[in-house]
């Protein structure tokens, strides 16, 4: 049974002879009459490339969780050859789509980060219209990450240096700053505690005051402090842009690593020459995943990683025509650069100086063959620093954090009543459990996404958790009796959780609360341990006693045939 059904066209001339020879309209009211059921035209016109088909079409699809990716079936219905190119493209980036969904718990923190900087009058990055773009777009800049191959193009970024404007992302500052470079800008994108804790152990404290930050807006608060002038930015896909930014300061694809935000920061004031330093997204070997002198390298570190391959590792192209071993995390990150130097090599021209892997678009310059790019260069590099640290940056005023605090806090109660009672009624089968995800996915788009994205974004995350979690899962088991104990049990917890969420954030929210103080020094990663059991009973799971008790945290369960003897 087709739930969902998605027509995708760039010919419109083809789809306009279809109306000749289709019956849409019996097509499209079979469809509809079905509950649950939908029917949608992806109709691509001017299309200059299929970048652009492809990008439309994952664009409508990211939609549908979890019936993408879960349960899609792509029909190439006359056997286009880019048109098969297009569902590749879309099937290869589905690592992309997943890494990309987000949590409630992630989304709250950096909230609360960002309404502390905000608070404090740190400083929002000048924009792009504002900037300067010509002063800026003249100079070159080293966008440099942690690689492995870091170490073997010091000489090279050295040589670029005179003319260019150096950027150490993340853990990179470290081996450069032992390497006696001092990066003209560090960018910063994660939230978490653990990011201030590996740079304040790490490093030199007096040279990295020296240095100037750009850091995401819900950057911690304590990171901030280590550096010197700082400025921060939105990320377009965050909902604090849509809260707090203007239209036109926003920075796309600056996620899933801070490598990515910083090209996407090239690409959004107008660089025209952009090298790419240690950005591997690789390594040759188990024992040589990151530049020598990175943190990860270091006993005494938190972030140090014991055992790099903690993930399944697969094989990429490399940069010189072998091959190199990567990650899904890594080739995610591989894949959102990519997808933006698509865009930036319309008006600039990107070079790989990493000897990684292969990047799409980005041209590789061997080790010490960079210096007959510096005649290209021109020398500007003060006027563009100047240009994105501009004295007179605006600052955030408190009368606006207040009011958008209190409006998410009514949007989120009333996405919590509206979606506690779409799961009043019993979810008894596949069938019913699909139109619940359908509803919910409607709900957001139809509702909360045209109330406010910010709002979407905030939540979204979360509820795509879920509803992947629940519809895989429910599909995978084929004992019924399990499967709705499973849908039942799914559906309780989020219940629970959609009751619990307005009650949680206006806690954490408080101008004054304890709570989020707390959270500025505590680490995501970190559990708590302290929170509530829960005793549910179902009929008829399968045990003697259907009783079962588990963690809000966790998400464990304790299967019980007799109180206190576990057997599952």
């Amino acid at each position: 049974t087709i739930q969902h059904l998605m027509v995708v066209e760039h010919d419109m001339d083809r789809f306009a002879a279809s109306l000749y020879t289709v019956d849409w309209q019996a097509i499209v009211e079979r469809q509809q009459r079905q509950n649950g059921h939908s029917f949608e035209f992806v109709l691509i016109h001017n299309a200059e490339n299929w970048y652009q088909v492809r990008a439309t079409l994952w664009n409508h699809l990211i939609n549908h969780v979890p019936f993408f990716p879960v349960t899609t079936y792509f029909y190439n219905h006359l056997g286009i050859p880019e048109y098969n190119q297009v569902i590749d493209e879309v099937n290869r980036d589905i690592y992309v789509h997943m890494y990309s969904f987000g949590n409630y718990d992630d989304e709250l923190n950096q909230l609360n980060n960002a309404l502390h900087n905000f608070r404090t009058g740190n400083a929002i990055l000048s924009k792009a219209s504002e900037a300067g773009i010509d002063r800026i777009g003249r100079s070159g800049i080293c966008v440099v990450g942690s690689g492995p191959s870091l170490d073997e193009r010091l000489d090279d970024l050295r040589t670029l240096s005179t003319k260019t404007i150096i950027v150490s992302c993340g853990t990179a500052i470290g081996p450069l700053l032992k390497a006696g470079i001092e990066p003209d800008i560090h960018i910063e994108l994660e939230s978490d505690y653990l990011t201030f804790k590996v740079q304040a152990g790490n490093h030199d404290r007096e040279a990295m005051k020296k240095v100037r930050l750009i850091a995401a807006a819900q950057a911690n608060p304590c990171l901030l402090e280590l550096f010197g002038d700082t400025r921060l930015f939105f990320k377009a896909e965050s909902p604090l842009s849509q809260l707090f930014g203007d239209s036109d300061e926003a920075i796309a694809d600056t996620a899933p690593t801070c490598t990515n935000a910083a090209l996407a920061i090239a690409h959004h004031y107008g660089f025209r020459n952009v090298y790419l330093f240690g950005l591997d997204y690789g390594f040759p070997s188990a024992d040589k995943h990151h530049a020598r002198d990175s943190l990860y390298f270091d006993e005494s570190s938190e972030a140090r990683v014991s055992d790099s391959l903690d993930q399944q590792t697969i094989e990429v192209d490399a940069a010189d025509g072998g091959k190199i071993l990567s990650t899904t995390f890594l080739y995610t990150s591989k894949r959102r650069t990519e997808n933006v130097i698509v865009s930036l090599c319309q008006s600039a021209s990107v070079f790989n100086c990493s000897n990684g892997a292969a990047i799409e678009k980005a041209p590789w310059i061997p080790t010490g063959e960079v210096a007959p790019y510096l005649d290209t260069l021109d020398e500007c590099r003060e006027a563009a620093l100047a240009a994105l640290f501009k004295d007179d940056s605006r600052h955030i005023p408190h009368d606006k954090i207040e009011r958008e605090v209190r409006k998410i806090q009514l949007a989120m109660q009333s996405l919590s009543n509206d979606l506690t009672a779409l799961l009043s009624s019993p979810v008894r089968d596949l069938a019913t459990f699909s139109r619940v995800c359908f509803r919910i996915n409607r709900y957001l788009l139809e509702k909360v996404l045209k109330q406010n994205a910010s709002y979407y974004y905030f939540i979204r995350g979360s509820l795509w958790h879920f509803l992947h979690a629940g519809y895989s899962h429910a599909f995978a088991l084929e004992d019924r009796a399990l499967q709705k104990a499973w849908i039942a049990w799914w559906q309780d917890r989020l219940r629970y959780f959609l009751t619990e969420l307005p009650g949680h954030m206006k806690r954490v929210l408080a101008k004054d609360s304890e709570m989020a103080d707390q959270l500025l020094r505590r680490s995501i990663r970190e559990k708590d341990h302290d929170g509530p059991l829960r005793q549910v009973t179902y009929p008829r799971l399968g045990w003697k006693d259907g009783r079962a008790r588990y963690s809000e945290e966790h998400g464990f369960i304790r299967v019980h045939d007799k109180v206190g003897e576990a057997v599952q």
